[in-house]
């Protein structure tokens, strides 16, 4: 979906008035829910990905927060993840042949934002901001 496609003007519209029609958590669960849908209307394979990005943050972030001792290990273990992902889809075609299966593979609309994203909040929790 584009955002100068008929579609989009309905899908923002309910989108926005349930996010001011809801309690606080179930408008997290609202946005999240349609951030993805509108992200993946045209690269449904890419979910898996993006999924994975989210339970992963959240589950470092939590385990960054909670735990003194490892914090640090935990902290460049979560940021290794994201740069060899990044990493991956950014230089993955100079390394394999055309006729690889992981040529057929393109990097994801905003990877490199989404990713920055994320390792400038698990900075801010490795620091103690959150």
């Amino acid at each position: 979906m584009q955002f100068n496609s008929l579609w989009f003007i309905p899908f923002f519209a309910v989108v926005y008035f349930a996010n001011w029609h809801v309690k606080e958590r179930l408008r997290q669960i609202i946005l999240l829910s349609a951030s993805l849908i509108f992200y993946c209307i045209n690269g449904k394979e890419y979910m898996i990905l993006f999924l994975f990005l989210i339970l992963s943050t959240f589950l470092f972030g939590m385990a960054i927060e909670r735990n003194t001792r490892k914090k640090k290990l935990l902290y460049f273990l979560a940021i290794s993840v994201l740069i060899g992902m990044l990493l991956f889809f950014k230089y993955y075609r100079s390394f394999f042949p055309d006729n690889s299966v992981l040529t057929r593979w393109i990097m994801p609309i905003g990877f490199s934002f989404y990713t920055f994203q994320i390792i400038a909040y698990l900075t801010d929790l490795y620091r103690g901001g959150g």
